[in-house]
């Protein structure tokens, strides 16, 4: 099932997935996006997810790096 943001057009896919509101990138889980998301509760902004050590999939989602075997 594919979903639309209504404001910006957006589309994606996946039961993980979420589209941030303020910016309108969309990331592959709830991590990532609050990766992306920093500042005081009552002041939180978005910064760009490539500064942050996200990575973008073909997809167009934003990803975290995998973790390193232990």
């Amino acid at each position: 099932m594919r979903t639309t943001h209504p404001q910006c057009g957006r589309s994606w896919s996946g039961q993980r997935a979420e589209h941030c509101p303020a910016c309108h990138e969309t990331f592959a889980s709830t991590r990532a996006g609050d990766a992306h998301r920093t500042g005081p509760h009552h002041a939180r902004y978005c910064l760009p997810p490539a500064t942050v050590g996200l990575w973008q999939d073909d997809r167009g989602l934003w990803r975290r790096r995998p973790y390193r075997d232990r």
